[in-house]
């Protein structure tokens, strides 16, 4: 048998809360952080624009378009080149049209404008393109018209502004 004492001067620390904050902490940075390389792919050296200036407003569901240096989109681990691989750019449009079509569907029922949007053939989505500055503008024509036949019309072209040189 073991005997007990009354003045035991043992403190017991409760570890829960400090755990409890810990995983608060986390879950918080995960919402707030943005951890898409598709939207600041560093092969990309923007090019420099007097006038640029942000999008005004929040864009939703953006579908970003980085080009490099060697005029290649650069997307879902692949790059294709946008002079003579027209074929699976659009390939790789249509599967993204395709995902947004079936958020418009799921949207329509309880918003006008998507409804309106979907039967009209337009996607939602803002197409924001990054070329590097040495890509040839034919190759970003190329790829606008791409985005134009698979549905997509909302587009945005990123540039540097010359004061964040």
């Amino acid at each position: 048998m073991h005997k007990r004492t009354s003045g035991s001067s043992e403190a017991v620390l409760d570890m829960t809360p400090m755990i409890d904050m810990t995983f608060q902490l986390i879950t918080f940075f995960m919402f707030v952080l943005n951890f898409s390389k598709d939207s600041a792919d560093e092969r990309v050296r923007l090019p420099i624009a007097d006038q640029a200036t942000p999008v005004e407003g929040v864009t939703e569901e953006p579908l970003f378009l980085n080009v490099d240096r060697d005029a290649k989109l650069l997307a879902i681990g692949q790059a294709w080149d946008i002079l003579t691989e027209p074929s699976a750019i659009e390939t790789y449009l249509k599967r993204e049209a395709t995902i947004t079509r079936r958020n418009m569907e799921y949207a329509a029922s309880s918003n006008a404008e998507a409804a309106a949007d979907l039967k009209a053939g337009r996607l939602w989505n803002t197409v924001i393109i990054r070329a590097d500055k040495s890509t040839p503008y034919r190759g970003i024509r190329g790829l606008i018209e791409a985005c134009q036949k698979t549905g997509f019309y909302k587009f945005a072209i990123r540039a540097m502004p010359e004061e964040q040189l």
